[in-house]
C-alpha cells in the first residue's frame, strides 16, 4: 500500500504554563511531529487523560498564552453558547445564533430585542474587563455621558443590574449603530458614564477596562477614551445580555471574554488580532473525560495561504471549572512545497501471537528527486479503508519494520488498514 508522503514538521510539546496551576489532565503523545506540505489539509488526534478520580471537562483552544492569565470567561458562539473555561452555558431565552465576521454559519450570539441570555454568575468588581465583537442592527439615539437619577432607555447589549440601596452598581453596556455607552445602575441611580457616538453599523471590536472607579473604552485595539467616575464604592460586571427593563439589543456578537484585571494595550491588541483560531485553523474542542479514562479527540488543520517558511503557534488544554487550570502546547510548522516519497514495498505479515508485522523498503528522496533520509516512518491503521484523516496514530519507527501490538488496537473488525509515513 503506497501513500504520497507530505514533508516538514508540526511539532507539540507539552510544557508548564507558568500563569494559573497546572492542570491534572494530560495529553498524549506528548510530543507530535507531522509532515505538511503547501495547501495541505491534516486532521490528527491527540488524547486526553483524565488520572482522577472525578469527571473533568476540557477544552483544546487557540487563545494567545499571554491573555489566558486573568481571563474567567471565553465564549466563541460557535453554534454554542458555552463558556469553554468553565463549560457553563448560562440560561438562555430566545437567543439564536448567525454568521460571525468571517461568514461561518452559526458563528455569533444573535439577539433580535427578545431575547435574554445570563453567563454564569463570576464575580468581578472594581477592575475587570470585557472584550467582544458585535454588529448592531437597530438605529438609537445616544444618551451622553453625566449623572442621572431615573431610568435611562436605549439599546442594551449588556444590561445594567440594580446594585441595590447601598454602595454597589451594576455596570451595563448598551450598542446601536450609532454608538456605544456605559452605564451603571443602583437604587435612584443611573449615570452615563462613557458615551461615544460614531457609525458601528459593521462588526467591530470592543474592550471596556474599568479600574479607578472608571471606564476606559477601545475600538478596534485602539484607545478611544476615558469615562466618569463612578460615585459608588462598588462598581461590578453584570451578568444579562440582550434583554433589558429599560430596553433591548438588536444585533450581534462574538468571541465574549471576561478578565478579573484591567487589560494593558498591547493585550487588548491581542484581542483585537485573535480570529478564534491559531494560524493553522485549528478550531475550539471541548467535552467530558470520565475518572480514570481518556477521550480522543481532533485537530483539524487547513493549511491554505501560509507561505514556506516555519512559524510557532501555541495551544492552551483548559482543564475546565470556576477556576480553570491550564496546560500550554507549542507549536511549531515547517512548510514546504516538497516532501519523502512514500515508503514503497510494504508488506504485513499476521504473526502467530496475533500481533502484525509491517516492513518496507527505506525512503531514499524527495518528491523531487533530492537525496533524503527520513529521521523516523510513522504508521497509522484503521478498519477499514478512507482518507488520511480516518486513519489513527499506531507506532513509530526509525528502522524500516514495526510490530503492531494486536491488543493496543480497537476490537478485531475482521480486517485491518496500515499505511506508513516518512519524516
Amino acid at each position: 500500500m503506497k501513500r504520497i508522503v507530505i514533508a516538514c514538521f508540526f511539532v507539540i510539546a507539552l510544557v508548564p504554563l507558568g500563569l494559573k496551576a497546572q492542570a491534572q489532565l494530560g495529553v498524549t503523545p506528548s510530543s507530535v511531529q507531522i509532515g505538511i506540505t503547501t495547501s495541505n489539509t491534516w486532521v490528527g488526534n491527540l488524547q486526553i487523560e483524565n488520572p482522577t478520580a472525578s469527571q473533568l471537562g476540557f477544552s483544546l483552544l487557540s487563545l494567545p498564552p499571554q491573555l489566558i492569565e486573568d481571563q474567567v470567561a471565553y465564549h466563541p458562539f460557535n453554534d454554542h453558547l458555552m463558556d469553554l473555561f468553565s463549560h457553563q452555558s448560562g440560561s438562555n431565552v430566545n437567543t439564536s445564533f448567525g454568521t460571525d465576521r468571517f461568514d461561518h454559519y452559526h458563528g455569533a450570539a444573535s439577539f433580535n430585542g427578545t431575547s435574554s441570555w445570563v453567563t454564569w454568575n463570576y464575580i468581578l468588581e472594581n477592575t475587570f474587563s470585557i472584550s467582544f465583537w458585535a454588529k448592531p442592527d437597530i438605529t438609537g439615539s445616544l444618551i451622553t455621558e453625566g449623572y442621572y437619577n431615573h431610568a435611562l432607555y436605549t439599546n442594551y447589549l449588556l444590561g445594567p443590574e440594580w446594585g441595590g440601596t447601598g454602595n454597589r452598581a451594576g455596570l451595563g453596556i448598551a450598542l446601536n449603530n450609532q454608538g456605544i455607552m456605559v452605564i451603571e445602575h443602583a437604587d435612584v441611580y443611573m449615570p452615563c458614564l462613557l458615551s461615544y457616538a460614531a457609525d458601528l453599523s459593521d462588526w467591530h471590536h470592543y474592550t471596556i477596562v474599568f479600574q479607578n472607579h472608571r471606564p476606559s473604552l477601545w475600538i478596534d485595539g485602539l484607545w478611544v477614551r476615558d469615562g466618569l467616575q463612578s460615585q459608588k464604592q462598588i462598581t461590578y460586571l453584570s451578568h444579562g445580555f440582550g434583554s433589558h427593563g429599560y430596553g433591548s439589543y438588536w444585533g450581534l456578537m462574538d468571541d465574549l471574554c471576561v478578565f478579573d484585571a484591567a487589560l494593558s494595550s498591547a493585550r487588548i491588541s491581542s484581542l483585537y488580532q485573535y480570529t478564534e483560531n491559531s494560524r493553522y485553523g485549528f478550531s475550539p474542542v471541548f467535552g467530558n473525560v470520565g475518572a480514570g479514562s481518556s477521550v480522543n479527540t481532533s485537530l483539524s488543520m487547513q493549511d491554505s495561504s501560509l507561505p514556506e517558511g516555519t512559524f510557532n503557534d501555541v495551544l492552551t488544554l483548559c482543564q475546565a471549572g470556576s477556576d480553570p487550570l491550564f496546560v500550554q502546547i507549542p507549536v511549531s510548522l515547517s512548510v514546504s512545497p516538497f516532501g519523502p516519497m512514500a515508503p514503497s514495498g510494504l508488506t504485513i505479515t499476521r504473526l502467530t501471537d496475533g500481533d502484525y508485522r509491517l516492513e518496507w523498503d527505506p525512503v531514499s528522496q524527495t518528491t523531487n528527486g533530492q537525496i533524503y533520509t527520513p529521521m523516523i516512518y510513522r504508521i497509522y491503521s484503521s478498519s477499514e479503508p478512507g482518507p488520511d484523516w480516518a486513519y489513527s496514530p499506531t507506532g513509530s519507527s526509525t528502522q524500516t519494520f514495526f510490530v503492531v501490538d494486536s491488543e493496543a488496537l480497537p476490537a478485531p473488525s475482521g480486517r485491518r488498514f496500515f499505511y506508513v509515513k516518512a519524516e
